[in-house]
């Protein structure tokens, strides 16, 4: 007699639990729709954990984002949803008659495992479904080999702010390396995930991030500032042409950092036409032995 248990099947995806997602779950309800795709996760999360201190259960009622820290707008959250998680059976047995009468009800086959029979046993499967769904209504994915490898913003309408008026947060778009290579400079020695880096898209598609967001700047609005090193804006191509557009809507001044290298004649002219402006002159040296050894090739401007 044969008493060895069966072998398990390999690690692999499992062809068992296979759950729908709902393509436009969304309850923001007028709200704010990433504020409350944020709230919607908080509250689904807090109906399968419970938060502690010092071993003490906690109970919130409200939470704000971090940027807000010290903000006293916070926003509710609701610890169970009643429609969802206890439904009123003597409001509802009427209506579900009908329907199972029209579709077959508990009977109907499905090809899905059903979400419902797990929410008691294993709720965080139906946080994730929940999750998928209310991602749906703000990014879309791309899906290789069943892994999402990329993914871009619905609408970008979703997150943009009251513009603080910085014509920086149309200019930092433009910022390219620095077309020097100073011995001295920080950029070079940055740690490679630090919050503050080169940009390094190329003209064409910086150029048309700029645009785009000098149409909102014009009309008072930003979008996610990027926390770019504001190196050679200068050099960018569209210098001139974003430059000009930002000074048509703002008079507030520019404020620009150069090695000088784009400093021709007719560059000074155009700048003076955008006054007020302030130029940070990154000179280093006035040796010109000096600024050939510490900036490599870029010392003979400026």
């Amino acid at each position: 007699m044969n008493n060895r248990a069966p072998l398990l099947p390999p690690a692999q995806p499992s062809d068992l639990y296979r759950f729908p997602v709902d393509p436009t779950n969304s309850d923001a309800d007028g709200e704010d729709v990433v504020a409350g795709f944020f709230r919607r996760q908080i509250e689904d999360l807090l109906s399968i954990v419970c938060l502690t201190k010092d071993g003490v259960p906690v109970d919130v009622d409200a939470f704000v984002f971090q940027k807000d820290r010290y903000s006293n707008d916070a926003l509710a959250i609701r610890l169970f949803d009643p429609p969802r998680l206890r439904p009123d059976v003597r409001s509802t047995s009427d209506t579900n008659k009908n329907q199972a009468r029209s579709t077959g009800g508990q009977e109907r086959p499905q090809s899905f495992y059903d979400l419902d029979v797990l929410r008691r046993t294993e709720p965080r499967i139906e946080y994730l479904a929940n999750a998928l769904g209310a991602l749906n209504t703000l990014v879309r994915v791309d899906v290789r080999d069943g892994k999402i490898v990329e993914f871009s913003l619905n609408d970008e309408s979703h997150w943009i702010a009251p513009s603080q008026g910085d014509p920086n947060e149309v200019l930092g778009a433009l910022t390219r390396a620095c077309n020097a290579r100073c011995e001295f400079c920080y950029v070079f020695g940055n740690p490679s995930n630090t919050t503050i880096k080169l940009n390094r898209r190329d003209n064409a598609g910086s150029t048309a991030e700029a645009l785009r967001r000098l149409s909102y700047f014009s009309n008072g609005k930003m979008l996610p500032q990027p926390t770019y090193d504001l190196e050679e804006i200068m050099i960018h191509p569209a210098f001139r042409e974003i430059a000009t557009g930002i000074r048509k809507s703002t008079s507030t001044p520019m404020s620009i950092t150069t090695n000088g290298y784009a400093l021709t004649e007719d560059c000074v002219v155009f700048l003076k036409s955008l006054e007020p402006i302030e130029i940070s002159l990154s000179l280093n040296a006035v040796s010109p032995d000096v600024r050939k050894r510490l900036m490599a090739g870029r010392h003979m401007k400026a």
